[in-house]
């Protein structure tokens, strides 16, 4: 399952945007004064293969990278974590790697998401640095020869949000994905508001249509909240 094209369109993406705007990230686990950022990349056949999370800390407790794959793997139940000093496999929702074809993980940081490395060393190795970004990504080996980066991820939801509201993940596409002019939304729940932000976090559009148009919009990756009485989700698609 090779996405080279998808690869690249997310490469060319990502130098359209100066940086990546942490005030799309949702979900932030742990305590602290400092603040990390957290990516797994399942690069598997979804809409949404990308997600992040946050994570606070104080520099002065000497955190590893293994200590934050850890604990964001324990905090959030949906997510699931097999790690020591290297990574072994990570789950998340749908998202199971056993489900693919058979490859290994690495382990990326970086200065901001878009200038992320892959590590040299294992995870205990790697102290926790604020702003600083950590990740991982799937299919190095096998399904790709080169490691590569993890893309451009959606936030992560803190479940505890919808649960306490009684609710569920409003189950929801949007198509055609990419688009030019029209973006549909395919839910069989009566929409309250679907709001549109880019990538740096910012409101483009507000509707509770289920047909957008967002021929205005400038080309690039965008970000889709749909909030139904069930509760909300948010997904991913192409402005071309």
């Amino acid at each position: 399952m090779k996405r080279i094209t998808l690869y690249f369109l997310l490469l060319f993406t990502q130098t359209i945007f100066a940086q990546f705007d942490t005030s799309t990230v949702q979900y932030y686990i742990g305590e602290g004064t400092e603040t990390a950022y957290f990516i797994v990349d399942f690069n598997d056949d979804s809409e949404t293969p990308s997600y992040v999370w946050g994570f606070r800390f104080n520099e002065a407790d000497g955190l590893t990278a293994a200590d934050l794959f850890y604990q964001i793997g324990e905090a959030d139940p949906n997510l699931t974590i097999d790690s020591s000093d290297f990574l072994n496999d990570i789950s998340y929702n749908e998202h199971d790697t056993s489900l693919q074809e058979y490859d290994y993980w690495s382990t990326w940081n970086g200065d901001s998401f878009e200038t992320m490395v892959m590590n040299g060393s294992g995870l205990s190795g790697l102290v926790l640095e604020d702003s600083r970004w950590y990740g991982a990504s799937y299919g190095w080996m096998f399904i790709s020869a080169e490691p590569t980066p993890p893309s451009l991820p959606v936030p992560a939801i803190d479940p505890t949000v919808l649960s306490n509201s009684n609710s569920q993940k409003v189950e929801f596409k949007v198509y055609p994905n990419p688009t030019a002019d029209y973006l549909n939304i395919l839910t069989e729940e009566q929409i309250i508001e679907a709001t549109i932000f880019d990538i740096n976090g910012k409101q483009t559009l507000k509707s509770n249509e289920k047909r957008l148009d967002i021929s205005n919009l400038t080309s690039g990756i965008y970000l889709i909240e749909v909030v139904t009485n069930s509760g909300k989700a948010i997904e991913k698609f192409i402005k071309q």
